[in-house]
């Protein structure tokens, strides 16, 4: 990089360079400014528009990050990029049905894409459509078999309860990517479930020691920092996984992924109250999902649970 800057240091591609570094490193502000002179110097580079929406949503400004989603689709309305990753910034809110249709003009937009159809799945099964979303994961596995498509559909089996069928998936997807935390924690998650706490044990030390390498390149990884938390927790290691927690929450920014995991590390815990609390200002659908996790059962019979339910109910899928 430093040679590019002896060249030309007010180049688009040194700046995009450095926003990279700064926004692996968790220097959101820093990232912005870099990718908002990006677009400065071409203001019809669309990739510019979407690291500027990413930064923003990572600093907790979401109005500005769906400001900037939809001008990088009016720039290329026929580019699927900024709908896939305004479906994302829609998933990772709780808001599943917003982020399916986003997700749907992605199919349209590319429809050899695998991911497309796996992002598609996964909005889906958040939203209880298990059959489209099986469907629409057939469909991703047979345009090209990813980590991805294969960790989504083992989730869909194991949220109808059916981990046998879905710890070969879990498997597959490890296989393909064996530094994904995410994969590596459903897979324990079902061995688990099934009675094999052994394998599980193996399978959660494995994730924490990836996530915890995340950790050290960004401290501000929200999703990285809750992964540790439950890790910690299911490992029997309580004080940490409280900590953990409470720093994920504070940079999670509504994220649902992270909301979601922080009440089952709650409830793994026994601390039901920090659970409930947790979910002052879930969405409906996010409710309505936890109510399909196994290991919610319990937990979502609540009457307090209820309460919240019945309370965040009008807000809609905001």
């Amino acid at each position: 990089m430093e040679a590019a800057e002896t060249l030309n240091p007010d180049s688009i591609s040194v700046h995009f360079a450095a926003g990279r570094i700064a926004e692996a490193t968790g220097e959101y502000e820093k990232a912005r400014l870099q990718y908002e002179r990006a677009s400065q110097l071409e203001p019809s580079n669309v990739m510019a528009l979407l690291r500027i929406a990413r930064t923003y949503d990572k600093l907790g400004m979401a109005d500005k990050a769906v400001e900037t989603y939809r001008a990088a689709i009016s720039l290329d309305p026929a580019f699927y990029k900024p709908y896939q990753q305004l479906g994302s910034f829609y998933y990772y809110r709780g808001r599943y049905g917003e982020a399916a249709e986003q997700f749907k003009r992605v199919a349209e937009l590319a429809p050899g894409s695998s991911l497309a159809y796996a992002n598609l799945a996964g909005a889906l099964i958040e939203m209880g459509r298990s059959k489209e979303a099986e469907n629409a994961l057939l469909k991703a596995l047979q345009i090209k078999e990813t980590a991805r498509s294969l960790n989504n559909m083992g989730y869909l089996l194991a949220t109808e309860k059916r981990d046998s069928e879905a710890v070969p998936y879990y498997e597959r997807a490890v296989a393909s990517d064996p530094n994904k935390y995410l994969y590596l924690c459903n897979l324990a998650d079902s061995n688990r479930r099934l009675g094999r706490a052994g394998i599980a044990r193996e399978q959660y030390q494995r994730g924490i020691a990836l996530a915890r390498a995340e950790l050290r390149q960004n401290p501000r990884n929200a999703d990285a920092r809750a992964n540790v938390a439950y890790f910690a927790a299911r490992l029997g290691q309580k004080e940490r996984a409280e900590d953990e927690m409470k720093q994920a929450l504070a940079l999670a920014h509504e994220d649902s992924s992270v909301m979601e995991l922080a009440v089952i590390t709650y409830d793994v815990l026994k601390l039901r109250d920090l659970a409930l609390d947790t979910l002052s200002n879930a969405t409906p659908q996010l409710l309505h999902e936890l109510e399909r996790q196994p290991d919610l059962a319990e937990f979502t019979q609540d009457s307090r649970f209820k309460n919240v339910a019945a309370t965040n109910q009008h807000k809609g899928d905001r």
